[in-house]
């Protein structure tokens, strides 16, 4: 077990059932994003959704720890309150946006007061413009029209946004020493790369690799987009 941590789950506030109202994840994501609900979570008037999720992370952190003898994490939202006693690391899925771009760095270090390692369990950027001031609202650039998924209004593809918000980010987390971090994400299969941008869907996509049709990379049906070749000169250097 020396190597292998578990991790518990993500953001289940919003991907589990009973913590927030409604059926389905894009109900629970309205209502928590609507200003109104981001008033109430500043404020601190969802606490009985938190102890909920809690008394829930600590009864799942003691079953796994019944069969599993590593060490456990949780990756959390950075709306969700949690009692990080359970587990061993902190985990947070911690994006940068235009909405805490000027204080993502304090944001962060405020997860050292836990006395744990802090792991960055997911971060990343869609690639077009303006994408990097959505951070983990990038993918909503897309609706159904005639039982279609398109891409909604004029967005520019650009590659280069991705792979410079990706580096950036990573510069910010080495300095900072945290414990890992993992970029979202390699593939989206189901948002494939199409010349015609009202149907390019990897736009919406955090993949650093497209899935195309009739390309491919060595044989895979996917090819590297400019953050592949980016991150893997970054961990290059990071190895040397």
């Amino acid at each position: 077990y020396g190597n292998i941590i578990f991790v518990l789950g993500y953001e289940y506030s919003l991907f589990l059932k009973g913590f927030i109202k409604g059926d389905t994840i894009y109900d629970r994501l309205g209502r928590m994003f609507s200003p109104f609900g981001m008033i109430m979570n500043l404020l601190g008037l969802r606490g009985g959704i938190y102890r909920r999720l809690n008394r829930f992370l600590k009864d799942a952190a003691d079953e796994v720890r019944e069969h599993f003898k590593g060490k456990l994490t949780y990756a959390a939202g950075t709306w969700e309150k949690i009692n990080w006693d359970p587990f061993d690391i902190v985990g947070v899925d911690h994006y940068r946006a235009a909405y805490n771009k000027s204080f993502y760095k304090k944001q962060l270090e405020g997860y050292y007061k836990f006395n744990k390692p802090v792991a960055v369990l997911e971060f990343g950027c869609c690639a077009y413009q303006g994408a990097e001031d959505k951070g983990p609202m990038g993918w909503a650039i897309t609706e159904i029209i005639g039982g279609e998924r398109v891409i909604k209004g004029s967005p520019v593809r650009d590659e280069g946004v991705q792979a410079i918000y990706i580096t950036e980010v990573l510069d910010v987390l080495k300095s900072e020493n945290v414990y890992a971090a993992f970029v979202f994400t390699f593939l989206n299969p189901l948002y494939k790369y199409n010349s015609d941008p009202a149907h390019d869907l990897d736009m919406a996509s955090y993949g650093i690799v497209k899935p195309v049709e009739l390309e491919s990379y060595e044989g895979l049906p996917w090819l590297p987009k400019e953050a592949f070749y980016r991150l893997s000169a970054y961990y290059k250097e990071l190895n040397k």
